[in-house]
């Protein structure tokens, strides 16, 4: 599964955002008090529900220039961690001023399948790549798709 947010939010708030979402309760684990269940809504939506709620209602009201337009998406993976990145060699670029994203593997259809990498342009001057990367949270696989930050 594949999900894309865009806000304008600062790097390190989006992380910690990822951070709390990602550490909820899993649904086998037994409720304390205070606690409300969520019965009709699965772990995965709960995550993601909550992922864009809280993205989306932290933008500030007047977005300074200090703030830069962020895009960021994420993928689950799979039970097992990817395998180890292919080792290719990067064919020249088709001209001046592109970056290369590496190819990765992504979980397509209950397995991990290399996703080839590319030359991207980027979007503004001064934009830099930040590149994509794999975190395993609590036995959760999970790849962070790249984004330009700047």
């Amino acid at each position: 599964m594949r999900f894309r947010v865009s806000c304008s939010v600062l790097a390190k708030e989006r992380f910690a955002i990822i951070r709390e979402c990602l550490s909820s309760k899993p649904q086998d684990q037994q409720l304390e008090d205070g606690d409300h269940p969520m019965s009709s809504m699965s772990q995965l939506a709960k995550l993601t529900t909550a992922l864009a709620t809280v993205l989306c209602l932290t933008v500030p009201m007047g977005v300074t220039p200090a703030f830069a337009q962020v895009s960021f998406g994420f993928s689950l993976g799979g039970p097992a961690p990817p395998p180890p990145p292919r080792v290719i060699v990067r064919p020249a670029a088709p001209h001046a001023g592109l970056i290369w994203r590496e190819g990765h593997y992504g979980w397509r259809n209950g397995a991990y399948v290399w996703i080839d990498g590319d030359w991207l342009d980027p979007p503004y001057e001064r934009a830099a790549w930040i590149p994509g990367h794999w975190i395993d949270r609590d036995g959760r696989h999970i790849w962070i798709e790249g984004h330009w930050e700047g």
